[in-house]
């Protein structure tokens, strides 16, 4: 669709709305990677556009935002577009110090011809290494650390090692000089990018707190996982060797049956994913739900959900591994419709419009893992029984009819723009 309407009027990528952001401001401002690429590849000139009151250009906009895919792409595109710098004289190392993301700041430092950026200072003199030391004052963070002497070791051209120098000459901050940094990184502005900051950080902590009325329901159900999972370790079925004369004694008789195998890895995978839940739960709780362990939610709540996957291949492979055929098929089958409907689940969340931006990167992410995690069932299952495997490939095929479903959307939609643009003119 974007193909189409850039073919047909190529000046949109240089039209502007009241502030002055262009389609790629935005594009990088939802974090859109592939339409990025296209509004680059249309015109690159668009890369180098500022906006009205901040005179922020696209660049900027992904540095502050922790983009650090967007970031590469624009500087490998347009090097240039690096020399700008907005009202307050912020280049774009300064806005990926802001940030606080590690990502962006790994991307600038390793391009040797941008050692420019170290020194650019703004109105008030601040380099970015000062606006640095503002977010850390003790040390630089260990990981950064270990990048460079890998980059060190590997001899390879950088400004990591120059990042280093110039933070280790910035004198420590006394708290009011602290205090004053801090509120001059903060004040982003109140143009399109940070009305939209603010409700992003709004909508965070909306969600941090409806997490944390359901923690307890979380917690249940991930410990009550690793208490099955664990018993169901030591209660194998088939049970073990008894014969006191035999080698094996002591040894599942079911050892060489290839469900047994599937069932124990399995089972072994819910009881380490429950107990990684609960664990993250206990750090929670002394964290105290604060903003910054969101991602510690998202880790927590994604180990719940393989869990309950992983356990209910347990329960269909060891069901399996001493039923007899017809009867051990008829129990794979059921099972089997959990899958079929994690899939229509997980299709409904990935097409609904509220998955923004990165969410629906993880989403989607999110999907192919699990779809990753049916092929493997698939191969197995196909070894146990052709007929269990038809019905785990019955399961993967809503995958390809809601994409079929989605492209005839897409171009019933183009028809239709078509056919209007055709009545206008």
């Amino acid at each position: 669709m974007i193909d189409k309407l850039l073919d047909k009027w190529s000046s949109l990528t240089r039209e502007t709305d009241e502030k002055g952001w262009t389609p790629l401001h935005y594009a990088v401002y939802k974090g859109y990677t592939s339409m990025v690429e296209k509004l680059l590849e249309k015109d690159e000139s668009s890369a180098y556009i500022s906006d009205k009151d901040w005179k922020r250009t696209p660049l900027h906009i992904a540095a502050c935002r922790g983009l650090h895919h967007q970031v590469d792409k624009i500087i490998s595109r347009c090097p240039n577009c690096c020399e700008l710098v907005d009202i307050r004289g912020w280049n774009v190392l300064h806005y990926a110090v802001i940030s606080q993301s590690e990502k962006v700041l790994r991307t600038l430092l390793k391009h040797s011809s941008l050692v420019y950026l170290l020194y650019g200072k703004d109105i008030k003199g601040n380099m970015p290494v000062h606006l640095y030391k503002a977010y850390h004052p003790l040390n630089v963070p260990l990981s950064l650390q270990l990048f460079t002497l890998m980059n060190l070791i590997f001899d390879k051209p950088n400004l990591f090692f120059h990042w280093l120098q110039l933070y280790s000459q910035v004198p420590e901050y006394s708290s009011s000089e602290k205090s004053e940094y801090l509120e001059w990184m903060n004040s982003i502005g109140t143009g399109p990018l940070g009305e939209i900051e603010n409700e992003e950080e709004k909508r965070k902590e909306n969600l941090i707190i409806e997490l944390e009325k359901v923690k307890d329901s979380h917690l249940v159900a991930s410990t009550l996982i690793a208490t099955i999972t664990f018993a169901g370790a030591f209660t194998i079925p088939g049970g073990y060797i008894s014969d006191e004369k035999s080698l094996q004694k002591g040894a599942p008789i079911l050892s060489k049956n290839l469900a047994f195998k599937v069932f124990i890895i399995s089972d072994s995978m819910a009881m380490v994913l429950s107990t990684f839940a609960v664990f993250i739960h206990l750090v929670l709780a002394l964290l105290k739900y604060q903003k910054g362990s969101f991602w510690l939610i998202k880790c927590a709540y994604i180990s719940l959900f393989y869990a309950m996957v992983a356990m209910l291949i347990a329960f269909v492979t060891g069901t399996y591994s001493f039923l007899t055929p017809p009867m051990g098929i008829s129990i794979c089958a059921i099972g089997s419709t959990f899958f079929l409907f994690l899939s229509c689940s997980m299709m409904r969340i990935i097409t609904v419009d509220i998955w923004k931006g990165y969410e629906r990167c993880q989403a989607r992410f999110f999907f192919w893992l699990t779809g990753f995690t049916w092929v493997i069932i698939g191969i197995i299952s196909i070894h146990l029984s052709p007929i269990l495997g038809f019905v785990i490939g019955f399961v993967l095929t809503p995958y390809s009819f809601v994409n079929r479903m989605k492209r005839r959307q897409t171009n019933r939609l183009f028809r239709k723009e078509a056919e209007i643009n055709e009545v206008h003119e």
